[in-house]
């Protein structure tokens, strides 16, 4: 679905079809908020599934921040960013510079302190990504970048590749929609953890190279939602 088609239906759930009280601003913001909520849920079972990459060029540094606007790769702070924001660090490799190719993966650490006794570490302080000793090199960094903003024009294509999972973010803003109205509707809830269901085992079966996501799928539909 394009953002018009999940403007439209989200019209049809909550029973609005004009902009009498809901307009069309309220209605997107739903909508929004909704797609933050379904993005959300495809990380919890797999991260990767949005993932963004740039490439730092290190010469004998120990940090490069992420934020500088003297920087050539800029994805965090004020200044005007080279490629999508930062929301989630996944992981830093050494690459071959032309081909891309992988050198060395680094790991990621939870304090500048625990650089010291990690040559291979690598940690997030800030907008400051820093390393326990000068690196040099073609250095990879895969994150998970904010939620792009959904347009809703008629001819938009698609926002990303689980269109077929898009009705839940229709879902969760019609679930946002009922907080402001003080209503309830069991069927709504009821159809949305079916989809969440459905949407994990998809996950869970096209990611089979990544067990650790599929155990722990299962392990939540286990226990319900």
């Amino acid at each position: 679905m394009n953002g018009a088609a999940l403007l439209a239906l989200l019209r049809s759930y909550i029973d609005e079809p004009d902009q009498t009280f809901v307009t069309d601003a309220n209605a997107q913001s739903y909508i929004q908020q909704g797609y933050r909520e379904f993005r959300n849920r495809v990380m919890s079972c797999n991260p990767s599934t949005y993932t963004a990459s740039v490439t730092l060029a290190l010469s004998n540094v120990d940090s490069y921040d992420l934020a500088l606007a003297a920087n050539p790769v800029r994805i965090l702070g004020a200044s005007t960013l080279t490629n999508p924001r930062l929301m989630m660090l996944l992981n830093v490799r050494k690459v071959e510079a032309g081909s891309g190719d992988e050198l060395r993966v680094l790991k990621g650490v939870p304090s500048r302190q625990a650089l010291q006794t990690n040559p291979d570490g690598y940690f997030l302080d800030g907008s400051v990504l820093r390393f326990p000793e000068k690196q040099t090199g073609s250095y990879s960094v895969s994150y998970v970048p904010v939620t792009p903003t959904i347009t809703f024009g008629a001819a938009d294509a698609e926002f990303d590749d689980m269109t077929d999972w898009h009705d839940l973010i229709v879902l969760y803003a019609a679930k946002s929609y009922l907080i402001r109205d003080g209503g309830e509707n069991p069927m709504l809830m009821s159809q949305m953890t079916i989809r969440e269901g459905d949407l994990m085992r998809y996950i869970a079966e096209r990611d089979v190279e990544a067990p650790m996501y599929v155990n722990e799928v299962y392990h939540t539909l286990d226990e319900g939602w």
